[in-house]
């Protein structure tokens, strides 16, 4: 999308600020607090509202929300109509431009297509082409996100620009000497670099190889210059663009994801849980042998989420505990009056009978969230973290009762132990390997022996006294 002008405006000297018109745009709502990102999607959708009737909707108190609508107001991002009596607010959105990027990043992300979505980045000195190809793609009934502009129009730009990146399932670029060379487009490539994003390279002018990014040099090329016949080079582009693309939009999802967690501050309220975890581990299995590659950032989050979900499954694993040793307590007391034990017997058993559904219910889900915990500290590099994690829920797994053990559960516990013990005696050539077939006592009982020799060095006493699994 770059082009000589807006080149020429990012590397020249600084120039007066151009004053920006009031109204809302997409970076607008990105960047601003989650309290107020509610309020505008709200009206966005419901056109106008009161703050009376906007509290009821939001079940939040009419005084906060009518200091987000004053703050909003002040903004320029609302304004008000009074009629009937009542004042209502409605979304003042921007002066509509040339930029054709997504308006609803969920809408994007919930959207059941067949067909990947896709962001061009070109030299506007080629505009003529893109615009054949964005015709052709749409014809198709893909979301297609292009920028016609010849400059920014506003200094959120490039967090517009950014976001069309972020949601495209794939990052297609118009090779030619004019985007080569530009800046712009140059920073649009690194930025979908950076995020992993599945690229493509299209050739409208034949260019160098040594010339062209070298993350785009080493991938297949589809020509379509001007002695290439079009539709031809059009189908083979629309079966690159739909390859993997359960996979594709799965990187994407969570790519959002990680970063709507990244950019509140890595609040624990957008980390993953249950279903949506499980599917994040499976991605990352499936991204060490599938491109694109999960990023960092993708690591991290799934990383953050699985110790999130074990810490709880932690601390239920505690107070089931605690609840357990109450009942019990109290059982002993009944049982000393008989007379009160013959009357409260029957409830006593009952709610002890409670108590334990509850416990084996908290350490089936502490086997789930450590089984979680150690397969992305596998996935990330942390041996030691994971050889613990796996030891723990190795012990979990044998405190289940027999008739919630399946054979399934059994099998993913021993493999996950097992890997675990194999990447830390790989660390040591005087170690022999452990075997697949060996039993979980057998496994458990040597992980123990390396946690316990190692304990000082790979552990910080917080650690070891949170859930040490060993004797």
């Amino acid at each position: 999308m770059g082009d000589d002008g807006l080149d020429a405006l990012l590397a020249g000297p600084p120039i007066g600020r151009r004053v920006r018109s009031p109204g809302l745009r997409v970076a607008d709502i990105l960047t601003m607090p989650e309290d107020q990102q509610t309020v505008v999607n709200w009206l966005i959708r419901h056109y106008e509202a009161t703050p009376a009737a906007l509290a009821q909707h939001l079940n939040w108190d009419t005084n906060q929300v009518q200091a987000h609508l004053e703050d909003l107001l002040n903004q320029g991002y609302v304004y008000t109509v009074d009629g009937r009596g009542a004042c209502t607010y409605r979304v003042k959105l921007a002066p509509k431009s040339g930029r054709q990027m997504p308006t609803d990043v969920w809408q994007v992300l919930d959207r059941d297509s067949e067909q990947a979505n896709v962001f061009i980045s070109y030299s506007r000195r080629n505009k003529e082409f893109v615009q054949q190809l964005h015709s052709a793609l749409e014809a198709t009934g893909r979301e297609v996100w292009v920028d016609w502009d010849s400059i920014p129009v506003a200094g959120d730009w490039w967090q517009e620009i950014q976001l069309g990146i972020e949601l495209a399932d794939t990052f297609l670029f118009v090779i030619s000497p004019d985007s080569v060379a530009s800046k712009v487009c140059g920073q649009e490539i690194e930025a979908a670099v950076k995020h992993h994003k599945r690229l493509v390279p299209v050739v409208f002018e034949d260019v160098p190889p040594e010339q062209v990014h070298p993350e785009l040099a080493r991938l297949n090329w589809m020509f379509f210059r001007a002695e290439d016949d079009f539709q031809p080079s059009f189908q083979r582009l629309l079966a690159a663009l739909d390859q993997d693309l359960d996979y594709v939009r799965s990187h994407t999802r969570l790519l959002v994801r990680a970063l709507e967690w990244e950019r509140h501050g890595r609040d624990m309220s957008y980390l993953l849980r249950g279903a949506d975890l499980d599917r994040a581990n499976e991605h990352l299995a499936q991204g060490e042998k599938q491109e694109p590659h999960p990023t960092d950032l993708h690591h991290r989050y799934v990383l953050a989420s699985a110790e999130a979900e074990a810490n709880l499954q932690d601390r239920e694993l505690g107070r089931q505990a605690a609840v357990l040793a109450e009942q019990r307590r109290w059982l002993r007391v009944v049982t000393v009056v008989s007379v009160v034990a013959v009357g409260m017997g029957g409830i006593s058993g009952l709610l002890l009978q409670r108590a334990r559904q509850a416990q084996t219910q908290a350490e089936l889900g502490h086997w789930q969230a450590r089984q979680h915990l150690a397969t992305v500290l596998s996935q990330t590099n942390q041996p030691w973290d994971a050889l613990l994690a796996a030891t723990q829920a190795g012990v979990s797994w044998q405190r289940l009762p027999s008739d919630l053990r399946s054979p399934q559960g059994q099998a993913q516990t021993q493999a996950s132990l097992t890997q675990a013990l194999a990447t830390i005696e790989a660390l040591s050539a005087d170690d022999p390997p452990t075997t697949a077939s060996a039993d979980l006592p057998r496994l458990l009982q040597r992980s123990c022996a390396y946690l316990t020799e190692n304990a000082a060095t790979q552990f910080s006493a917080a650690e070891a006294d949170l859930y040490w699994p060993c004797p």
